[in-house]
């Protein structure tokens, strides 16, 4: 009963779920190869009616006791 309750809960609040609009998200995580990183970075997305545009920059720093070089990455996205 208990999980029913829950999935009828869990249905009613999706039915009623706005859309997610971010233009600006800042990300953090781990590169673990082959030292344990964190990983930041930030993506920006703009859209007009019919097409939208994404950006994302990450950036690892590194670690001379591990030799771990530095990574940064960069994607763009276009949507139509």
């Amino acid at each position: 009963m208990r999980l029913i309750r829950t999935l009828l809960v869990l249905a009613v609040l999706s039915a009623f779920a706005a859309p997610a609009s971010a233009d600006i998200t800042g990300f953090i995580g781990t590169n673990t190869t082959p030292s344990n990183r964190a990983a930041r970075g930030v993506a920006i997305g703009a859209g007009l009616a019919v097409i939208a545009f994404e950006f994302e920059y990450s950036s690892t720093s590194e670690d001379l006791d591990e030799g771990a070089p530095s990574l940064h990455t960069g994607m763009g996205n276009v949507l139509l």
